[in-house]
């Protein structure tokens, strides 16, 4: 598009034309683009006049920052965007480490973590709400290091970790490994708790010795949390996780025979219920 620039210009003269500033140069007659190493203020959408042609910065000649609002940034056919709680980021991330800061966790909800033939290093960290049965054939081997070296969780051993002082044994979770003798069952009830009759059914699979009950919430509850496992809808133990906490077990135990079938009621779930229950048996055969 034709401009009309001003007539009979001094030298030094500019004029500023759809945000570009001329200078008029009486020695050349001419109005030039004024030179600058300020870039124009972008006031539209910065689009290529081809796709997958031109780059932005070379392997030497590197932006320094880059500033973005928290939309989506397009790699490819992936997506990262950011909330207000941190980065997401859409399909398979691949790294050769990954290390998170203090106070850093990895939210794994509905999530599978594979871990063949890697070394997880908790060191400092905590380990919090494996609720799940840990699937067969797999061989999960905890290590705790101290000053003295590093202790080898044996199979069968209770693993807790507590922040304050480190000592295992004191820790507010904790984790069993399982032996080659002993297997897991887990029953639950999702969401928000409610006060329930249970109807869900566990038969034994043979005789077999339970050792130890754990009880975990997902969210704490204000007021008591109380679980009765029955047998056979006989009372057999009764679970009461504390207001404000989110584990409680029952290492007393008892034995069942091929048949016989565990139910649990919820007869308290406190003024502020909690979410999330599930409760674990480990049990072996006799």
């Amino acid at each position: 598009m034709a401009q009309n620039f001003p007539t009979s210009p001094s030298n030094g003269d500019t004029f500023t034309v759809n945000g570009v500033v001329f200078v008029y140069n009486s020695t050349k007659g001419v109005w030039a683009k004024q030179g600058t190493t300020i870039p124009p203020l972008v006031t539209g959408h910065v689009l290529p006049d081809t796709s997958l042609t031109y780059d932005l910065g070379s392997a030497d000649k590197k932006f320094r920052d880059l500033y973005l609002d928290g939309n989506t940034l397009n790699i490819g056919n992936q997506t990262i965007r950011a909330d207000a709680n941190g980065v997401i980021v859409t399909g398979r991330v691949a790294a050769g480490s990954l290390e998170l800061g203090t106070g850093g966790s990895i939210n794994a909800q509905l999530t599978t973590l594979d871990f063949t033939n890697t070394t997880v290093n908790f060191s400092g960290a905590s380990i919090s709400g494996l609720d799940d049965t840990v699937q067969d054939e797999v061989d999960f081997h905890l290590n705790k290091n101290n000053s003295g070296g590093t202790t080898i969780i044996s199979d069968g051993e209770i693993l807790s970790w507590n922040a304050t002082s480190g000592l295992q044994g004191t820790g507010d979770y904790e984790w069993i490994a399982p032996t080659s003798t002993s297997s897991t069952v887990t029953l639950s009830q999702q969401g928000t708790l409610s006060i329930t009759t249970g109807t869900a059914r566990w038969y034994a699979p043979a005789n077999i010795t339970i050792p130890k009950i754990t009880a975990r919430l997902a969210g704490t509850a204000t007021g008591s949390t109380v679980a009765v496992v029955k047998v056979d809808g006989v009372t057999e133990k009764t679970i009461t996780i504390a207001s404000g906490s989110s584990l409680q077990a029952d290492t007393t135990g008892f034995t069942m025979t091929d048949g016989e079938y565990i139910t649990i009621d919820l007869t308290s779930v406190g003024t502020t219920p909690g979410t999330g229950l599930t409760v674990q048996f480990i049990y072996s055969y006799t």
